[in-house]
């Protein structure tokens, strides 16, 4: 992996005036032994740097290109969420949304990938619980690289394998593990987690239609919340009303 050239305070990010504050990053960066020094390590010419770093660079680049996305309106929109009352209408709703995955499985973990940038997580799609562990997690929010929740969505498959990848996320340190699955799957999940009193007390069950319900309400949500949290310097001619 390669990041290029950039200034020894930010980094380059999507349009001109959007940057990446590289200093809040230095902690996290393993490629930065000296972190004192942090700023010698992004001066020079093309440099590699480990897969874990780019992620978490990555991470930042997609909070920022999202901030800018304007969500476009589809026909799901012209109903409120408090007239979808069936898993089936929530499916159909999240199908419309203007995203890039295709199958309803893939579109809940994008959902679930945007939802936590939002929250100021690194987010990560398909993420190995460890570098060199065999189970890999749908959805990954963390904090830097510390685990934060593990997340499997279960819409079809086996519930006791993804039950399994989040006892050994549990294991690994993740505060929080969470099932997405279909209503009718409830109770077989129940019954599975009868004598897993432990990961029972970490875990959650969220459904397809809390997963959409999140997302919709996050929209608008955290481009305020963002407006409110800004604090960086912009030269101005005048100011504009927030909307």
């Amino acid at each position: 992996m390669t990041i290029q050239k950039c200034g020894p305070m930010k980094t380059k990010c999507g349009q001109p005036d959007e940057l990446i504050d590289a200093k809040k990053l230095v902690p996290d960066l393993s490629f930065i032994e000296k972190k004192e020094n942090w700023g010698t390590y992004l001066q020079g010419s093309l440099r590699t740097i480990p897969e874990e770093d780019f992620r978490l660079i990555e991470s930042e680049m997609k909070k920022i290109i999202a901030e800018r996305q304007k969500p476009q309106e589809v026909e799901a929109e012209s109903r409120s969420d408090g007239q979808f009352k069936t898993e089936s209408e929530f499916e159909q709703a999240i199908m419309q949304l203007p995203l890039n995955q295709k199958s309803l499985h893939d579109r809940i973990g994008e959902m679930l990938e945007q939802i936590g940038s939002w929250m100021d997580y690194n987010t990560q799609i398909k993420h190995k619980i460890t570098p060199d562990h065999a189970y890999e997690l749908d959805v990954a929010w963390l904090s830097g690289k510390n685990p934060e929740v593990a997340i499997e969505i279960q819409i079809s498959g086996n519930l006791t394998e993804a039950k399994d990848r989040l006892a050994q996320a549990r294991k690994f340190n993740y505060r929080k593990v969470v099932m997405v699955l279909r209503d009718e799957d409830l109770k077989r999940l129940n019954l599975i987690m009868k004598h897993e009193e432990d990961l029972r007390a970490w875990m959650e069950a969220w459904s397809i239609g809390s997963i959409y319900k999140m997302y919709k309400s996050g929209e608008s949500f955290f481009n305020y919340y963002r407006k409110l949290k800004e604090s960086v310097y912009k030269d101005k001619k005048e100011l504009e009303l927030v909307n």
